[in-house]
């Protein structure tokens, strides 16, 4: 049987890491991260979404499938494991969801807030000076920091009743980075979710810095398999 998993966090918090983990070590799962909303933003039930977006009837259903480049994207296993994840999802099993015949399971991405800021004020500062902002743009920083402590705040007082009731296994950035194992350990207890391998496979991000290299290795070069 399928297993249904919404992912949240904001940026800079370890999602994408997370997900490439899910993808490679675990089976029989759907992770919908931005399907149902975006992954960044506050919490939604799956009737609230279905009601901001107009996905009442079927009709509508698959003009979805046609129009939202989340629910268009390749829906078939594949090697990568940021594309296995994305399988594809029927109307009636939306349905099931929202009526709560199936269960929709959590993982939520969390940093610590003032590593968070410093990451997110790097992070636009970078972004911005891409897109040829002037030198001055440093007076800004402080506004960009207090407008992601707000969206921080926001974003994750909405999650924490799913953390709460136990509907939602957090996962965060600090650990994952250390030793990722006792996160994929729970996540695959609570949610009772198949494995590929007898033991984790593990993208070390930062293995780079150690060998003095500046250049980040690619998934494929620096996946591991360790122990569980």
């Amino acid at each position: 049987m399928r297993r249904y998993i919404q992912q949240y966090g904001k940026e800079r918090t370890g999602t994408s890491y997370l997900k490439a983990l899910l993808g490679r070590n675990f089976t029989d799962f759907v992770l919908f991260d931005n399907r149902l909303g975006s992954k960044y933003e506050p919490y939604l039930t799956v009737e609230q979404w279905m009601s901001e977006r107009g996905v009442v009837v079927r009709p509508a259903f698959e003009s979805l499938l046609q129009e939202d480049k989340y629910w268009r994207a390749p829906n078939v296993p594949t090697s990568d494991p940021f594309e296995w994840v994305h399988q594809p999802v029927s109307y009636e099993e939306l349905l099931a969801l929202r009526d709560g015949r199936e269960m929709l399971h959590y993982v939520i991405n969390i940093k610590d807030p003032y590593a968070f800021a410093v990451s997110a004020n790097r992070w636009y500062r970078s972004g911005l000076r891409m897109f040829h902002q002037p030198p001055s743009i440093e007076r800004l920083d402080l506004g960009l920091v207090m407008n992601q402590c707000e969206s921080f705040n926001c974003a994750y007082r909405s999650y924490w009743p799913l953390i709460e009731d136990g509907r939602a296994v957090l996962a965060r950035s600090e650990d994952l980075l250390v030793d990722c194992r006792p996160t994929l350990r729970e996540i695959q207890a609570r949610f009772h979710l198949g494995t590929r391998d007898q033991s984790y496979v593990i993208f070390p991000k930062y293995s780079h810095l150690a060998s003095g290299s500046r250049s980040r290795p690619s998934i494929s070069r620096s996946m591991l398999h360790v122990s569980t």
